[in-house]
Order: C-alpha cells, then sequence, then structure tokens
C-alpha cells in the first residue's frame, strides 16, 4: 500500500524568506468577495488574527452569511476565464511576480497551474465555436 504524505510550509516564510518551515494551520481570510487559505506556523496566524482584532471587533455579525452563488453568468466561458485571470492575477501578487500590461504571460500561466492542480486553465473563450464550425 502506498502512503502520500503532505507537507504544508508556511506561506509567508516561503514568500518573504524563500525558507520551508512547517505550517501549523490553514487559515481561511476572505475580503471583498475573494477568499484566500494561508498556511500559517502558529506565530504568524496568531500574528494575523492580532492584527486583524482591531477591525473584528469593530465589525458587525451580518444577518445571513455570505454564500458562494452560482449564476447564469457563471456559466459563460468569457466569465469562468475571467474569474481564472484574476485567480492568476493575485496568486501573482502574492508570488511577488510583476504582470505588464494586460495579458498573463504564458510562463505565469503555467506556475499558477502547476502550483494550483485543482485550478486548470479555462478552454479557449472561442473553443466551442471553433469545434462547430470545424465539425465537432
Amino acid at each position: 500500500m502506498k502512503q502520500i504524505e503532505v507537507t504544508a510550509y508556511d506561506d509567508l516564510d516561503r514568500v518573504e524568506k524563500d525558507a520551508k518551515v512547517r505550517a501549523d494551520e490553514e487559515v481561511f481570510l476572505g475580503l471583498d468577495g475573494a477568499w484566500l487559505v494561508l498556511d500559517l506556523t502558529q506565530a504568524h496566524a496568531a500574528e494575523l488574527r492580532l492584527a486583524l482584532a482591531r477591525y473584528l471587533a469593530a465589525g458587525s455579525t451580518p444577518n445571513k452569511v455570505p454564500t458562494a452563488r452560482r449564476s447564469r453568468a457563471v456559466d459563460n466561458p468569457r466569465t469562468r476565464r475571467r474569474e481564472w485571470n484574476d485567480r492568476v492575477r493575485a496568486w501573482a501578487k502574492l508570488e511577488r511576480i510583476e504582470i505588464a500590461g494586460s495579458k498573463i504571460p504564458l510562463a505565469t500561466r503555467q506556475r499558477y497551474v502547476e502550483a494550483h492542480p485543482g485550478d486548470p486553465e479555462p478552454s479557449a473563450v472561442h473553443e466551442p465555436l471553433v469545434q462547430a464550425v470545424a465539425g465537432a
């Protein structure tokens, strides 16, 4: 029987110091509709919680917890592509990868896919149209 072990490393140490320090926990952080998951040591998680404590104390609990809603627009290939590009740009920013202009370089897209195997690049926006014209 094979056994696979996954080790999570602290994202701050990895990005800021290029160091591999084992993470103790995952911290989920949401702001303006965007959600991130951070692998952090206990010290970094405590630091984050301390930094946010002032804002959390001043905030209020919403009557309804926001949930991901799937609308018809999500089924649109352009919407899927735009949302994927937004995720790539957010990741690139965290990784300190500069993206000049509106087009995301192929190398950056490939690195994102390697780092996030569960989030493959959507097919080209017009691919179904091209297949339909080609008689597929």
